[in-house]
């Protein structure tokens, strides 16, 4: 995609907010310049984002398997002992905050779960 198409569609863009309310009155928001990001909804943001954290998997993947997809990213951790696991666990978050904030980025906590799965071990007898 040449330069000046890409320029195009990142910049001079406007977006507001419309509200339908339940008599089916709209109400909007004067228009305003974007200033940052992609539009939403884009075919293109999602592969702009990958672009964008494509250095991310190198930060941690030493400890961790990164795995992105479209604008997810997922990150997996395994070990036998918890204390290792933890340990772990929070050198890759350390990692990953250092990361977003030399992008100009910030985690959002309410879309960020975290899963622990582990097997039950038989008792011994």
């Amino acid at each position: 995609m040449p330069t000046n198409y890409l320029n195009s569609y990142l910049t001079n863009s406007y977006q507001r907010v419309k509200i339908k309310d339940n008599h089916t009155i709209n109400y909007c928001s004067e228009w305003d310049n974007v200033r940052q990001g992609v539009p939403q909804g884009s075919v293109l943001g999602p592969l702009l984002f990958l672009l964008y954290i494509n250095d991310l998997p190198e930060t941690i993947n030493d400890i961790s398997s990164p795995v992105l997809f479209a604008d997810n990213t997922d990150i997996i951790c395994t070990h036998q002992d918890i204390k290792v696991f933890n340990d772990e666990i929070e050198i890759v978050f350390q990692k990953i905050n250092k990361w977003l904030q030399a992008n100009l980025l910030k985690l959002n906590f309410n879309k960020t779960k975290i899963v622990h799965f582990s097997t039950k071990h038989p008792e011994t007898t």
